[in-house]
């Protein structure tokens, strides 16, 4: 079992599988009684992957959003030996890896050569947490968690897994 609580995730064994258990607001929609949530610092965020991809022989581009509306920054690492897609959660310390394809599809991946430059400031979700599917079980724990603009998010947009979940372009 782990858990963190300044993102406010935990996971745990459920039935024989992993899960997580999601925060409120982790899809970038509440409602509008709620307070607008924190943002995470998106300069920090560059300063780090600046710092991994140098540290590895690269650099780094800023990913533009596929939409204004997404719930993460992204910073392409490009060096010799890692091509991956750093994404940040606007909202929470959530960091993941991901390859994009120019259509905007994500395949989460993991980059164990890149977490020692992250670990510290963010928690790093596996792609085996990310690939978890938005299925009953998941819909039966989160059912009185999530807002209820949320759920029509997800009822709309349908992702298939967690990642697709967290870090979104829905508008």
């Amino acid at each position: 079992m782990f858990l963190q609580t300044s993102a406010h995730i935990i996971t745990t064994g459920y039935e024989g599988r992993k899960a997580m258990k999601l925060p409120a607001g982790i899809t970038g929609f509440y409602p509008s009684t709620v307070p607008a949530p924190l943002c995470t610092d998106e300069k920090m965020f560059t300063t780090y992957c600046f710092v991994a991809a140098r540290h590895q022989g690269g650099h780094i581009i800023k990913v533009n959003s596929f939409s204004d509306m997404s719930s993460y920054y992204a910073y392409r690492i490009e060096s010799h030996n890692v091509s991956c897609v750093a994404l940040l959660h606007h909202h929470f310390p959530l960091l993941a890896f991901s390859l994009i394809d120019e259509t905007g599809k994500m395949t989460f991946t993991d980059e164990p050569v890149l977490v020692p430059f992250f670990e510290d400031e963010y928690t790093i979700l596996s792609s085996s947490m990310l690939h978890l599917p938005i299925d009953d079980i998941f819909r039966k724990e989160h059912q009185d968690v999530l807002y209820k603009d949320e759920w029509q998010q997800i009822n709309y947009w349908k992702p298939k897994n967690i990642g697709e979940l967290i870090f979104n372009s829905w508008d």
